[in-house]
Order: structure tokens, then sequence, then C-alpha cells
């Protein structure tokens, strides 16, 4: 009897480090190194409703508040009304893990943050036990752990609180499935022939026991109340065991099938009652979010197509990441691109890859893959249901699970059959092995940089418009950034940078999206914060007419109208001083200005022209005369009156800083030379300094320019929202050639 050789046994350290390697504990770690950058950021973007400003958390006792209502009720602020069209949504269950944050430190985003930061390592977790139990194949499980836990798209999910849907739905659905799948199996080769079975790489060695199914339900329920996306779990788990167990009888998958229909009997009716006697929304919510709706005809088939190569684009190469995918960033109306091409390269994959669920082997795994992605995306695709937005990040969460099982499966087999000792590619293994940990690197680096970009609002929008400054709403959203600022700014030099520059953001968005309410109405304001009283009442008139329930823009036109009447009353009394003494040049000085106040810089100007025919050497008669022509656009007389003014008066700062930005375009040395002189008079206002930067680049100084620039942005302190604007200027310089 002849023994068999003893196999080589690895020192004891060896063997511990490959099975910490190969096991789920490298994923854990990786996604808490890359997003522990989350952990000091701020309640952003929907937090700021569903979290930080959201009465129905603050106890964890008002269940009927939580359980009975949708996942929006009540987050709307004192100026605004529950909109009947707001999307439906039901998320009880993620808003009670909000309750419970909230009942332990209030309103601390630290825990809100490591709570999300937990939940996705426990995902990672999972999916390894997941991919391990379905496959049998340690290497396979770890890499599309490692993959899934670093991979930058996660960042909304697991970065923005609100994320915490997509973590819980993607927790509860894995557990209820590594609940049906047992731990341990044997090699499919030992499998017993005939059978009908058809399993992957192993079969398991009992069926999932009745109470295996119990909890799986209940983690069903669980999942759907944390998110609707959720319902995809019966397919999925149908799938799962089909590819695992293969032929079976019709009571095994009547069994199953009673399980699955349980949660459901109780999901529905919760979510009927909550969602006011209906399952889903009756109308649209917003074509600027989602522009599918306004899409026809053809578009309506292209458009999915677009969504879908956008998401996998964006799962190749997650380079240019945003919060919002809006109007303007996609567009339908504007016909197929190369997104397009993708999303139909990709579904002729898919449906290739569908075609070997009958064969064996890797393509029997792959098409399983598909089908499970399939599965999971239909509900997001915007092709059979529309749904609240066009695309959005954190709905990949989910879906994305199947691809990279899928990148690891096949990177794994490759690995095998081109890298294994004696194979063609084995003389390069390790420089193969190094360009895959690098590539993983590359990931992880860029989740790091963009869970830091979601550290607060300016941050996260800021970033965002500078990788799609077409979106409208990104650019709405970034201008409400700069007037919150602007009203909590104490000096008025950087309120009105802010203003300027929240002015110019919502111009452009307004560009993209002409009857886009909330930005017309926030233009109205920011007018209005300039003292430009006509047109910033025209803005809210047209935002009313487009929204008649922008409760803002009616008390903000009511506010006016009271205030007409006090300001009506003072007017009709300097009209009558003026008729009574019409050389009296005072009054005609007092008039003018609030004539400006009122919005009626026409009527300022002729109010002044007696004045300035009368005196036209008098400094404040001049001052107020190119004031008038400023206001009504009448550029080259104002700077015929402002450099009699300077002549005059050669110490009035503010005549030569308004002189250098007319002179800008015209006459760029006579610019600088004002500038220059401004600065001067002026050193430590910063009005002055950054005129004296532009008359710099006006005269292709840039050197110079960013010079200034960077003087100013090291004065300003770190909190100071000037800052942000100054270093757009800086980065606008340094791209110029």
């Amino acid at each position: 009897m002849s023994s068999s050789p003893t196999p080589r046994r690895d020192p004891p350290a060896a063997a511990a480090r490959r099975r910490w390697l190969r096991g789920p504990r490298l994923a854990a770690a990786a996604a808490l190194v890359c997003y522990a950058g989350s952990l000091p950021n701020q309640f952003t973007y929907d937090d700021v409703p569903m979290v930080r400003d959201n009465p129905r958390i603050r106890a964890l006792t008002d269940w009927r508040a939580v359980w009975l209502r949708d996942w929006w009720a009540g987050t709307y602020g004192p100026d605004q009304i529950d909109d009947p069209a707001r999307d439906r949504l039901y998320r009880p269950l993620t808003l009670q893990t909000f309750a419970l944050n909230y009942a332990l430190h209030a309103l601390n985003p630290l825990g809100y943050h490591l709570a999300n930061l937990l939940l996705h390592a426990g995902v990672c977790v999972l999916l390894w036990h997941f991919a391990r139990r379905v496959f049998g194949d340690e290497p396979v499980a770890s890499v599309a752990a490692l993959l899934f836990a670093v991979h930058p798209l996660h960042a909304e999910a697991v970065a923005g609180v609100v994320g915490r849907a997509e973590l819980l739905a993607a927790s509860f659905l894995l557990a209820g499935l590594v609940l049906l799948l047992p731990a341990r199996v044997e090699p499919a080769a030992r499998a017993a022939p005939g059978n009908g079975a058809v399993s992957l790489s192993a079969r398991p060695v009992a069926r999932p026991a009745a109470i295996r199914s119990a909890l799986a339900a209940f983690a069903f329920l669980a999942a759907l109340l944390s998110k609707e996306t959720a319902i995809c779990y019966p397919a999925v788990v149908l799938l799962t065991l089909h590819v695992v167990h293969g032929r079976q009888p019709l009571r095994f998958w009547a069994v199953h099938g009673l399980w699955l229909l349980l949660p459901l009997v109780v999901y529905f009716p919760l979510r009927f009652a909550a969602l006011d006697q209906q399952l889903i929304r009756d109308r649209l919510t917003s074509i600027l979010m989602n522009p599918m709706y306004d899409a026809a005809g053809f578009e309506r088939l292209h458009g999915p197509l677009t969504i879908l190569g956008r998401y996998v684009a964006l799962l190749i190469v997650p380079g240019r990441l945003s919060c919002d995918y809006g109007q303007a960033i996609f567009d339908p109306h504007a016909g197929p691109n190369a997104y397009t091409l993708l999303g139909l390269a990709t579904l002729a994959t898919l449906a290739v890859g569908l075609w070997g669920y009958a064969s064996g082997g890797v393509r029997r795994q792959l098409a399983y893959l598909a089908a499970l992605f399939v599965a999971s995306y239909v509900l997001i695709s915007n092709a059979f249901l529309l749904i609240g937005v066009s695309l959005a990040e954190r709905l990949m969460y989910w879906p994305s699970l199947p691809a990279c099982v899928a990148i690891g499966l096949g990177g794994v087999r490759l690995w095998r059959w081109r890298c294994a000792a004696g194979r063609g590619w084995a003389e390069h293994a390790r420089l193969i092995r190094a360009a895959g940990v690098l590539l993983l690197a590359a990931l992880a680096l860029r989740a790091v940089v963009r869970s830091v970009d979601w550290h607060d609002n300016e941050a996260l929008l800021a970033a965002d418009v500078a990788s799609y400054p077409q979106g409208a709403h990104l650019n709405a959203s970034l201008a409400r950034v700069r007037m919150e600022q602007a009203e909590a700014a104490g000096d008025a030099r950087a309120r009105a940078a802010l203003l300027a520059e929240a002015a110019r953001l919502l111009e452009r968005a307004l560009r993209t999206a002409p009857r886009y309410p909330e930005a017309l109405r926030n233009r109205g304001l920011v007018h209005l914060m300039l003292g430009q009283r006509e047109p910033g009442v025209a803005c809210l008139e047209r935002a009313l007419q487009l929204n008649p329930s922008d409760v803002v823009a009616r008390r903000q036109l009511a506010a006016l109208g009271a205030q007409d009447a006090e300001l009506q009353q003072r007017l009709t009394a300097l009209q009558q001083v003026v008729a009574q003494r019409p050389d009296d040049v005072p009054p005609r000085l007092e008039l003018s200005r609030l004539l400006i106040q009122l919005g009626q810089p026409r009527a300022a100007l002729e109010t002044l022209e007696p004045a300035h025919q009368q005196a036209p050497q008098k400094l404040d008669v001049l001052r107020a005369y190119a004031d008038a022509l400023l206001v009504n656009g009448l550029h080259k007389p104002a700077r015929e009156v402002l450099l009699r003014v300077v002549e005059r008066d050669p110490s009035d700062w503010q005549a030569h800083t308004n002189l250098a930005q007319l002179l800008a375009e015209d006459d760029p040395p006579a610019a600088l030379r004002h500038a220059l002189e401004a600065s001067r008079l002026q050193p430590d206002d910063l009005r002055t300094r950054i005129n004296l930067a532009g008359a710099y680049a006006a005269n292709r100084r840039n050197d110079e320019a960013l010079q200034v620039l960077r003087e100013v942005e090291r004065g300003l302190p770190p909190g100071d929202p000037l800052r942000a604007i100054v270093g757009e200027r800086i980065r606008a310089l340094q791209r110029q050639p």
C-alpha cells in the first residue's frame, strides 16, 4: 500500500495572511479607509431637508409620522407647501434609523456619517459571502468585494446621509440571499450526474431550511421598507435558487414563492395607506430632474439607451461625477450620442450573455450575473416606468453589485487561464498583478477625493458645476448657496461679490431652462438684494405664473406692495417739493435716489437732467448723474461723466474703480491706470484689488493678475465665501495660454 506525498504546508503566518487577503475583512477595511473622509462632512444636498430640517425624526415614539406618511412629507420649509405632485416614495425604515441617530446624538453629522460608513463596510462583507456561496471561489469573492468597496460611483450613497436608503436595502437583500444559501458547499464535479442540477462551480449540501426562508422573507420586507427598488428581490432570489439548485420539483418553487409573497402582503397595504391611497405617483414630478418626462416617440427609445450608456461609462471611468444629471446634462431631445451607442452595445452584450444561460461553466455564470443586473436595473432604467430622476449615481449601488462580481469572475478566470505557471503570460504575472493593484488604488483615490467633495453644499456644488457647467439645477443650487452666504456676509463688498456670482449662475441656469420657476424666483430676489427693483419684480411675477404655489415669490411681492405704499407717500412729497422749487438741486438728488430704489431708473435720469444742466461742475450732481447713467446701461456717457469727476476730484477712488470696469474692453491701458490709482487710494478694499487683477488680465498681464489675486486669497480668512470666487478666477487665468 503506497502512501501519497504529503502536501506542502505554508508557515502559519503566511497562511493567516493569505486567509486575510482572501477573506471579507480586506474589502471591509478598504471601504472604511476610502470613505473615512466622509466622517467630517456636514449635511449636504438632500440631507438638509430629510435630516437636518426634518421634524419627523425628532422623536422615536412618533411612529405615525414615520410609518404612515411618505418620504418627503414634512420636509418643506415654512415658505413652501406640500406639493401633491411630489415624488411618491415610502422608506419608513430609513427614516426610523435617522430618528435613532437623532435620539443618540441629535444633529451631530458625525454619527449619521459613521452609520453609513459601517453599513457600506457591512455590505462588502455580505457581498463576499454571497459570491463565495454562489461561485464557491474565494478569489472571485475577494476581488468582487474589494472592487465594490472602493468604487467611486458609490460615494453618493455612502457620503450622503440620505444614501442610507441604498445601503440598508443592499444590506437586507444580501443578507436574505446569504441566508438562503448554505455556507458549506462541495465541488460541482462531485455532484451526482443525471439529477438535472445545473450548478455554477459548487452545489449546496442541503437545501435551505424553513427558518432560513422565513428570515430571508423578513430581510426582504426590511429592504422594501428601506427603499422601493428592493422590489427586484423576488426575481433575484428565484434566479439565484435556480442557478444554484437547478431543476427542482414544483413544490420547491411554490414554497419559496409563498415566502416571497408574504412580505408584499404586508408592504403594499402600508405603502397604500401612507401615500394617500396611491401606490405610485399620479403625475410627473419635475422635467428639470428627469427630462424623460418630456420625451416622445424616438426619444423614448434612445433616451433609456443613453442613460444605460452613461451608467456604464461611470462604472468604467468614474471621473466626472455629479449629484445631479438633470436637464442639459442629460437631454433626450438632443438625439443619440456616444452614450447611446455605448448603451446599445451594453444591451447587446447583455442579450448575448443571457443567451448563454443554458450552457455550462463560465458562460452560465456570466449569464446569471447578466440576468441579475437586468433584474436589478430595469426599475431605474426609465424604459418602462419614469422615475423621479433621469439617472443618479446612488441608484447604481445595488445594480453595480453583479457588475463587480462579473469583473471579479472574469479577472480571476483570465488570470488562471493565462497567468498560471506554464501559461503564456506567466512571465508577466507580476506586472499584471501590479497593474490590477494600481487600478484599484486609482479607484480608491478617486473615491477618497469624491467623498471629500460631499463635505458641504458649497464644496459639492462647486465641484459638480466645474464638471458639468451646463447643468441647470446645479447652477441654480450653487446660486442659492451664494445667496445664503450673501445674507450672512457682514462686509458689503463680500455681499456684492457673492450676489454677482449668484446672478451669473442663475443666468446660466435660465439660459438652459428658461421656465425654471425656482431659478426665476431666486433671480428676482438677487435683483432686489442688489437694489434692482423693476427686474426683480418681473422675475418674481414670472416665477409665480409658472408655479402658483411658490409661497416665497408671493410673500415677497406682497411685502414689496406694502413697502410701495410707504415709499409712494415719500415719492409724492418729494415730487411736490421739486415741482415747487425746480431749481433746488438737493431735492432732485434725493428724488433720483428714491426712484432708483423703486426700480424706475429712467425717471431718475430724467429728474437729474435739469440738475446736471444747472450745476454741471458740482461733484455731488456729477456722481449722482453717473450712477443714474450706469443704472440705465448708458455706459459711454457715464464714462464721460466719471472722467469729469476724477478730473475735479482725483481722490475719488470709487470713480476710478468704475472707470476701470467701463474702459476694460475699449481702452485696457486706461482701465489699468484707473485701477492702479483706485488701488493706491484704497489699498485695503477688496473691490479695488479684484478690479486691478481684472485690468491686468485685460492687458494680457496674467502673471501680475495672478499675483494680485493670490495676495487677495491669502488675505481672506479660511471661512470667507469670497475665497471660492477668487479661487475660481485664479483657476480661469491659469487655464488661459
